[in-house]
């Protein structure tokens, strides 16, 4: 959390989908303090490629990388303590395919098994990053941010890194002045918002390559400034949503209709191209080696539970307006959807996070729906579970506990800008929770500074909360920081190790 240094832990191996002369790498984690490499024993491929074993990974998993030089490799990268890129040598003479037993010591707590020659290449592809361990997390309060601006200054790409997480918002960066819109004019070129995400993104890597990073897609409104919309409008709009009349579904987004020309229209998800060609548009984004995840927009929404006032039929699906289906459509419609978010959680693997809204899960007629699917990372805005502008209910706190060893990830978007926002959140979180700020209008130099104690020193939590008298919510931290939320009043206190409210 916060400025931490990247630290080792135990992360399962990650299948990155992008060739390298023909073949996919599969990246594992060395785990001990001398890492011993066995050196590469050449194999026959049409890309010379070679495969080199690391001993001592978390899991059994191999990588098999294409070496462009003509001889052996005479240096390994691996990452050093302080988290920078450093080069072991290997002597030459040492190195024979003959003799693939021969082993070389690689003094670093990371092992990284990959030839010189390709260090460039594999940067590029994003290697798991060193994630926080357990007691690392708890280091300072774990926050993330969400948003975009357009013109974000070029400083503020090092107070974007302070937070664990960053997800950036389909308004950062350039405006696009002609989407592929239909109604405004069909033949204009694609505008790419996705190249938007990665530029950004690219940035906050190349300065702490630790940070989760995550992109945005609309699992509702097919937006016409994604790359993705010219597939969607392509061949009569064959992949986009129809009614039971056959007439193409059009919604407004949140902020009203007229947006671009009109309202928004849908993906068809009964159609596996449709789903593959949103999968495939954020596996472009993933394979720049930048992007770790994405957040699923709208996706809380479902046949006959959507942003809608009023009851809602279950052949309906609502966004602000209503359109209707037929049974069969509706069913092939939810197996598709909750066949897409599945593909989601396998894109983003244990380390990414492919975050969905909490409401797949509790809410009992869409967890229902979709046999109690529980999502590998969910996110939940704080409006959506408030009784009142000030309370939080304890049903809240008690599911997110509950989803602890369920999921990988939640995302609380609470802001944590408040002492009671703080205090709500240390309660209830576990190892993989993050307090987002979000915001399209603050800079991250904004927002880190307008959040409460992000930088102060905290400490795991030697065990859960506990309620006391049926009211109050109580954490305690090994850094002296006590956490206490009380559920009558929807009041927080944060103490820190010296019995006050500052550092």
């Amino acid at each position: 959390a916060g400025t931490r240094e990247p630290s080792a832990c135990r992360v399962e191996p990650v299948l990155i989908k992008r060739r390298i002369t023909h073949h996919a790498a599969h990246i594992g984690r060395c785990t001990c303090a001398q890492t011993r490499l066995t050196p590469p024993t050449a194999t026959q491929s049409e890309s010379n490629a070679l495969t080199c074993n690391c001993l001592n990974l978390v899991t059994d998993s191999r990588w098999r990388l294409a070496d462009s030089g003509s001889g052996p490799p005479r240096e390994w990268p691996f990452l050093g303590a302080g988290g920078q890129w450093q080069l072991c040598s290997i002597p030459a003479a040492s190195w024979t395919p003959s003799h693939p037993s021969a082993a070389y010591t690689a003094m670093s707590p990371l092992g990284r098994c990959q030839p010189r020659a390709l260090l460039a290449v594999v940067l590029a592809l994003h290697l798991p990053h060193a994630c926080p361990s357990k007691s690392d997390y708890w280091e300072t309060l774990p926050v993330g941010v969400h948003g975009g601006i357009r013109d974000r200054p070029a400083g503020d790409i090092a107070s974007l890194v302070k937070f664990s997480v960053v997800v950036v918002d389909p308004v950062e960066g350039p405006p696009c002045d002609s989407p592929y819109h239909a109604c405004c004019n069909a033949s204009a070129s694609v505008c790419a918002v996705e190249n938007n995400f990665v530029s950004t993104l690219k940035k906050v890597k190349a300065l702490d390559s630790s940070v989760t990073t995550m992109a945005y897609i609309n699992s509702i409104l097919m937006m016409p400034y994604f790359a993705l919309s010219k597939k969607m409008y392509a061949n009569a709009s064959a992949l986009l949503l129809r009614d039971s009349k056959g007439g193409l579904m059009s919604f407004a987004g949140d902020g009203g209709s007229g947006f671009f020309c009109g309202d928004f229209p849908t993906y068809d998800l009964t159609q596996e191209a449709a789903r593959a060609a949103i999968l495939a548009d954020f596996a472009e984004m993933q394979s720049s080696g930048v992007v770790d995840g994405v957040y699923l927009d709208k996706s809380g929404t479902w046949p006959g539970y959507g942003d809608s006032p009023g009851a809602q039929g279950q052949d309906t699906l609502c966004q602000h307006e209503c359109y209707t289906m037929t049974p069969n459509q509706t069913s092939a419609y939810i197996a598709g959807r909750l066949d897409l978010f599945k593909g989601f959680d396998s894109a983003c693997g244990a380390t990414g996070i492919c975050s969905i809204d909490a409401r797949t899960v509790n809410v009992p007629q869409v967890a229902r729906m979709i046999d109690n699917y529980i999502p590998r990372s969910i996110h939940v805005f704080r409006a959506a579970v408030r009784e009142s502008v000030e309370v939080y209910p304890n049903q809240t706190i008690t599911f997110v506990r509950g989803l602890q060893g369920k999921t990988e990830h939640f995302l609380w978007y609470g802001t944590c800008q408040t002492e009671t926002e703080v205090a709500f959140f240390l309660v209830m979180a576990w190892p993989g929770c993050y307090c987002m700020t979000f915001s399209n209008k603050d800079t991250a130099e904004q927002l880190w500074a307008a959040g409460w104690h992000y930088s102060t020193k905290l400490g795991e939590p030697p065990a859960p909360a506990t309620l006391v008298n049926d009211k109050t919510w109580v954490r305690e931290f090994k850094g002296g920081a006590q956490a206490r939320y009380d559920l009558l009043t929807g009041n927080g206190k944060v103490t820190w190790s010296h019995g006050s409210d500052t550092p």
